[in-house]
């Protein structure tokens, strides 16, 4: 028997769907002191190391929106180094965030306030395999987590710029990759 219901789907209105899937970007933190941004440069960058739906510098594709539910910062490393945790606590204290769309800065604060993802903390040390994968964190929850960007989501509109931007005040002894990850949902276009 037929429904009498309605099709959602009406000719000439797009219909979204929300698909779970972070953004992110990742860059090498030089042993110096100044700013790295985020989401802007792909030329030339790692396919694997930027959200592949940003073919520009600042703006996403493919999407019709995106709404962001937290952002994390988190600090890796693909070799044993006993100098790790040195220059991840002083990176982690001695730095601060922003992330800006359009013309707004939508969060701007000490980078020890956001949270990391995976990993564990102090986990560096001579005597781990060079070929081990090694994730430090700060090893206490973050100050601005992911339930203060959910009481106030952050929308980013189809087309409009943003970026992330890791501002280094203190230098670390040498230098460190970042990944950036802004947790949240698309609004994908289903028609």
């Amino acid at each position: 028997m037929p429904s009498r219901m309605g099709s959602p789907f009406q000719f000439g209105q797009a219909v979204l769907e929300p698909i779970v899937q972070p953004l992110y970007d990742s860059e090498n933190i030089a042993a110096a002191v100044g700013v790295t941004r985020f989401f802007i440069t792909t030329a030339g960058k790692n396919e694997l190391f930027i959200f592949s739906g940003i073919t520009g510098g600042g703006q996403l594709s493919a999407p019709r929106m995106f709404v962001i539910y937290g952002c994390r910062l988190v600090w890796t490393e693909n070799v044993a180094d006993a100098a790790l945790l040195p220059d991840l606590k002083t990176l982690l204290y001695s730095s601060w965030f922003r992330l800006r769309v359009g013309v707004k800065n939508y969060i701007e604060v000490p980078s020890h306030y956001l949270p990391s993802g995976v990993g564990i903390a102090g986990f560096a040390a001579t005597t781990v395999a060079a070929t081990s994968f090694q994730t430090a964190t700060s090893g206490v929850p973050a100050f601005f987590s992911r339930f203060s960007i959910e009481k106030r989501r952050i929308a980013i509109p189809p087309q409009q710029s943003f970026f992330g931007e890791l501002n280094v005040v203190t230098a670390a002894a040498n230098a460190r990759r970042l990944w950036v990850y802004l947790d949240g949902e698309f609004g994908q276009e289903v028609q």
